[in-house]
């Protein structure tokens, strides 16, 4: 939203296009995923890995669970 935030009805044009679009939003702040991004990172201490690759790491889980 930030980059569009400017344009003449940015916001709700990038809003209509990704409810067009059929994309897929996954929510990945609630509680146990917080908890989950955390043990990840305590995990793999040895290796840098913040909040934003954490969560990609269980986006990928999610999505390698759901297609077996």
């Amino acid at each position: 939203m930030y980059f569009v935030s400017t344009a003449p009805r940015g916001p709700s044009t990038l809003a209509s296009f990704v409810a067009a679009s059929g994309a897929r939003i996954y929510d990945l702040s609630q509680p146990q995923e917080l908890y989950a991004a955390a043990e990840l990172m305590e995990r793999y201490a040895d290796t840098p890995m913040d909040y934003a690759d954490a969560t990609l790491v269980l986006l990928a889980e999610g999505l390698v669970s759901a297609t077996s």
